[in-house]
């Protein structure tokens, strides 16, 4: 079993990891634990942002598909909400779209209410 203390090159944060075998390179394993860090933290977000509760398909091309879909329509609610200076948070924009959406009302009026 061996200790290593690895610190980043962006900031002078310490990590220390205890590992079952000496790797060549501990720099190469830090930048393994950030790349991992950084997968983490963007599904996070999905879960946080993105109305994703399950995936449809179990292929890797369906879970793609919804996932770039979710992240499009975010995008494009979020460039709604920013040039209408709308005050109502994404998720109340959606619910507005979902509902209206085969509704006669333009909803741009019902946004607006």
């Amino acid at each position: 079993m061996a200790f290593a203390q690895i610190s980043g090159r962006e900031s002078l944060k310490e990590t220390a990891l205890c590992l079952n075998a000496v790797p060549a390179h501990l720099y190469h394993l830090g930048l393994l634990y950030k790349n991992r860090w950084h997968v983490e933290l963007f599904f996070k977000w999905i879960k946080q942002h993105l109305r994703v509760k399950r995936f449809f398909g179990q292929s890797e091309n369906a879970v793609k598909s919804q996932l770039w879909i979710a992240v499009c329509v975010y995008a494009l609610i979020s460039m709604l909400k920013a040039k209408l200076a709308l005050t109502q948070s994404y998720y109340e924009i959606l619910q507005i779209l979902s509902v209206t959406v085969f509704e006669k009302t333009p909803t741009f009026y019902v946004i607006f209410r």
